[in-house]
């Protein structure tokens, strides 16, 4: 089943572009406190929320998706999860075009084009891809 979200998100001001989600909670990472974030990450943050939401206002999912992942990479600095780098490793092969992680909860996502013809495809090989690793539940979200 998927799930479509049509409101703003909060943090972006607009709604968000055109993507097709797949998200899960992968249960290895312990839910812990989020260390402190140097001042240098945190202007990164600031500019890649930025992009972010340039992005969003134009409906550029290629350019979302890549910001958000290197917004995930740049959380595991401060807050170490092994699968976002595993994740990474896989995005190609699998057919997704970028990581999702939310800053303050264990949910992440896989985000792919929407409009993108083999679409079923590559969230199979991705859900085959998530079962490797141990992850079996995941939930499906149109935004945009």
């Amino acid at each position: 089943m998927t799930t479509v979200v049509e409101p703003a998100a909060p943090q972006l001001g607009c709604a968000l572009p055109p993507l097709h989600i797949l998200a899960f909670d992968p249960r290895d990472l312990p839910p812990g406190r989020r260390p402190g974030v140097p001042a240098a990450d945190l202007a990164e943050y600031h500019a890649q929320l930025a992009v972010l939401r340039r992005a969003a206002a134009e409906g550029d999912t290629a350019q979302f998706a890549a910001t958000a992942t290197a917004a995930a990479m740049l959380q595991t600095r401060t807050r170490p999860r092994p699968v976002v780098q595993r994740l990474a490793q896989r995005l190609l092969l699998w057919g997704a075009i970028g990581i999702q992680a939310e800053q303050d909860s264990s949910l992440l996502g896989l985000l792919y084009d929407p409009q993108a013809p083999d679409l079923e495809d590559r969230v199979i090989r991705s859900r085959n891809g998530l079962a490797r690793l141990g992850i079996r539940r995941t939930w499906r979200i149109d935004a945009g």
